[in-house]
């Protein structure tokens, strides 16, 4: 008996806790708050005791948000001399050899996505395609709180994710914006691909365990176009804590895009 899956499964190494590709040319959209408000941190809440970088970004863009890192203005102005709190300091800058295989350019984006055996199709074939936050947080399994493994959740535009605790697990697909808001905790893979947009808002804590992958581009367009310029803006009201976390990674990946597409006997 051979099962064939979709071809799209969720394999690749993690490099950092929240990658950010940019090649626009327009700066990315950095703000993570002041110290006490925010953490990011690459070291692993599993206890393996490996380590990613907390950001992985465009060169373009290290200035910019190594200054934020450090407490200052993304110009490098107004540096009050406590930051965030970031776990490696210094951000990573993308190359070919630490990004993963569907963020090395906007083709392959779109192919990981909305390709035939792409994620939008896997979705659809499990039933966890939704075409807005409200209808995915209304679904039965919602967005995997109460599920030990967490669940496959694709919302083709924006979704607010809390309050609420736990929120949800397993591997979420947003193609709009997403926001953080109130008191949350979602455990696996988060993917903010299309808007690109993640602001933060509300009060209360916050926490995600996992990886988070934010990449900014049109869902139709041409083969050479670059990612734009994303936004990640936790520097909204209360806390939040972004950890980078093996088992919730692995987690994720047993539940994203593994679709059975048939069975073959013989």
């Amino acid at each position: 008996m051979e099962i064939v899956v979709s071809r799209y499964t969720l394999e690749y190494d993690v490099k950092a806790t929240v990658t950010l590709p940019n090649g626009s040319g327009t700066p990315i959209g950095f703000n993570l708050g002041g110290s006490h408000v925010t953490s990011t941190s690459g070291e692993d809440a599993s206890g393996s005791g490996a380590s990613v970088a907390a950001f992985g970004i465009s060169n373009p863009d290290y200035n910019a948000t190594n200054n934020v890192i450090d407490g200052c203005n993304a110009d490098g102005s107004n540096c009050s001399g406590s930051g965030p709190n970031v776990t490696p300091g210094d951000p990573m800058v993308l190359g070919n050899d630490n990004t993963p295989s569907f963020l090395k350019n906007v083709a392959s984006a779109r192919t990981f996505l909305y390709g035939s055996e792409g994620m939008k199709q896997a979705a659809i074939n499990q039933g966890r395609y939704f075409t807005s936050g409200a209808a995915a947080l209304a679904s039965t399994a919602g967005i995997g709180a109460n599920n030990p493994d967490g669940v496959f959740t694709f919302v083709d535009g924006d979704l607010t994710l809390g309050p609420g605790d736990p929120t949800g697990q397993g591997t979420l697909i947003v193609t709009g914006k997403l926001t953080l808001d109130g008191n949350f905790n979602f455990n696996g893979v988060i993917m903010v691909l299309g808007t690109g947009e993640v602001y933060r808002s509300g009060g209360g804590h916050g926490n995600i365990y996992g990886a988070m992958f934010v990449g900014k581009f049109a869902t139709a367009g041409l083969d050479t176009e670059q990612f734009g310029a994303p936004v990640f803006d936790t520097s909204g009201g209360g806390t939040s804590n972004i950890q980078y976390s093996t088992d919730a990674i692995d987690k994720a990946k047993s539940v994203g895009g593994h679709t059975i597409k048939g069975v073959r006997e013989y």
